[in-house]
């Protein structure tokens, strides 16, 4: 899967966690911190994420400044699947 297909499902997913009249808002900076999710709708993206791209993220990997816009999170699937597919293993 390429940086843009991750992105693209990044945000499809966080558009599920966000009310409605927020989701065509949804765009790759968008600060995900800003109030467009709340603690269980952060918890509920991480978690997607981790059955779609069948990855674990690390409470390292969960650090806010690492995961403050869906370009941010990419980053971080990418880096997380590029480790699964060398190594062979979830992490």
């Amino acid at each position: 899967m390429t940086g843009p297909e991750i992105l693209k499902e990044t945000i499809s997913i966080i558009e599920r966690h966000v009310p409605v009249h927020l989701r065509s808002q949804i765009k790759s900076d968008l600060f995900i911190f800003d109030g467009s999710l709340d603690s269980l709708g952060v918890l509920n993206v991480i978690s997607d994420l981790e059955q779609k791209f069948a990855i674990k993220f690390s409470d390292d990997d969960l650090q806010e400044e690492k995961i403050q816009t869906p370009t941010h999170i990419t980053r971080v699937v990418t880096e997380l699947l590029t480790q699964r597919d060398k190594s062979g293993v979830l992490h």
